[in-house]
């Protein structure tokens, strides 16, 4: 499950999938990436931009079968390869 909100009374949203990933434009979080969620009983036109660090943190299977992202290599200038 993934956290929408860092309360300590978070509400937690079931999500299917990750749909896709792009590296983060948001002003302090250049050089990471963001996951496209899917999330359950919502229909795929609906799925939010997420910080990967959530998905994680929250649901590490997930990530890990999400397979474009395990072939991600390079930073978003193209100055060599990153850790994700």
């Amino acid at each position: 499950m993934l956290t929408r909100s860092d309360d300590a009374d978070a509400e937690y949203w079931d999500f299917d999938k990750i749909l896709d990933h792009k590296w983060s434009k948001q002003p302090g979080r250049q050089g990471k990436i963001d996951v496209k969620v899917k999330w359950s009983g919502f229909p795929e036109d609906e799925a939010t931009w997420e910080p990967m660090e959530l998905i994680r943190k929250d649901s590490p299977t997930v990530l890990a079968e999400y397979a474009p992202l395990k072939a991600l290599s390079m930073s978003p200038g193209g100055n060599g390869p990153t850790s994700i």
